[in-house]
């Protein structure tokens, strides 16, 4: 490899490992105009003259290095802008069903619907996404344990360095809302967009989820909780941000690539991405909204939402027995 020097580049095996974690959380950017290409050569340019001021300092200004120096870029050579990047270790999880527990079923009516939504809502989380230490988006999540994991789609987990998760806890001193900062886990499926994270904290009230078993059917009544478009709502005063929900029904269910999508006539917006979409009939969350399919023409608004079922939940994230507690 040559590049700005009349020697080809020798890279050392930390110069390489180093890079390639900064390569890694630069990259989670998901700028759609960023060059992998032109960065990769502006690093190396950089790299190459930090490696010249080194050498300037260990053999002396206008002396001769040796040969096996001046062409070999060690860990010591990385542009300093980047030096203080983290890479996240991530943990991979899997979900012990004994940590689920299987909340009293409640039919959503009239009746109670502001209760259960209430009720529902402190389990909802507002997650903001951060690459590379600006601020990249917004999405929602479902507490699936009392230990805090939280279940959302792939699209908003991945690609960023961190996550921190806003939870509605009506009366609490200090406030009806609170921050908890997130880790980040090897958890990302993107054949059915799920992705969990983890809340650091304990003690968290969890969304009730419809049992394996128990089948999705085609006209079943749903509702639709969660954070469309984020902070836009309140002119950006996110702290003022409250849930929203939105009532629909199942109205097909389709196959796209061995994957079931469940098609709803409901609202979904950005921002309800990971979203739970909760079956009027038990009260319990049926799936995990994750966008809209539209016809490729440009200025049709006509779209149909759709939302992957929580049986790739229990199929992917979940182990052992479920204890059940109706």
């Amino acid at each position: 490899m040559q590049i700005g020097t009349p020697y080809p580049l020798r890279l050392s095996d930390d110069y390489i490992s180093r890079a390639a974690e900064i390569f890694e959380v630069v990259t989670k950017g998901g700028d759609p105009n960023f060059g992998n290409a032109r960065f990769v050569r502006n690093f190396l340019h950089d790299s190459v003259d930090v490696l010249l001021e080194r050498i300037d300092r260990e053999y002396g200004i206008g002396n001769e290095a040796p040969e096996d120096v001046v062409d070999y870029l060690t860990i010591e050579d990385i542009p300093k802008q980047y030096r203080n990047i983290e890479r996240r270790e991530k943990r991979s999880v899997m979900i012990p069903k004994v940590d689920l527990l299987s909340n009293n079923v409640e039919k959503i009516d009239d009746d109670n619907y502001d209760a259960v939504v209430n009720m529902l809502s402190q389990t909802v989380v507002l997650l903001e996404t951060y690459a590379g230490g600006e601020k990249k988006g917004e999405g929602t999540g479902s507490i699936v344990t009392a230990s805090g994991y939280v279940l959302t789609c792939a699209h908003v987990a991945r690609n960023c360095d961190r996550i921190r998760a806003r939870l509605y806890t009506p009366g609490m001193v200090g406030g009806d809302y609170r921050w908890f900062e997130c880790e980040l886990l090897d958890s990302i499926n993107e054949d059915c967009d799920m992705a969990i994270i983890k809340l650091k904290g304990e003690n968290f009230k969890q969304i009730p989820l419809r049992p394996e078993e128990v089948k999705i059917g085609t006209g079943e009544e749903t509702l639709l909780i969660g954070y469309p478009l984020g902070a836009m709502l309140t002119g950006n005063r996110i702290d003022e941000l409250t849930v929203s929900s939105f009532s629909g029904r199942i109205a097909s269910v389709q196959t796209v690539k061995d994957i079931e999508r469940f098609y709803i006539d409901t609202t979904g917006l950005h921002g309800n991405s990971g979203s739970p979409v909760i079956s009027r009939k038990d009260s319990r969350m049926i799936g995990v909204f994750s966008g809209s399919v539209a016809p490729h023409k440009e200025g049709n608004l006509d779209e149909l939402n759709y939302f992957f079922p929580i049986k790739y939940f229990w199929e992917k994230y979940i182990i052992g027995k479920t204890e059940q507690h109706d």
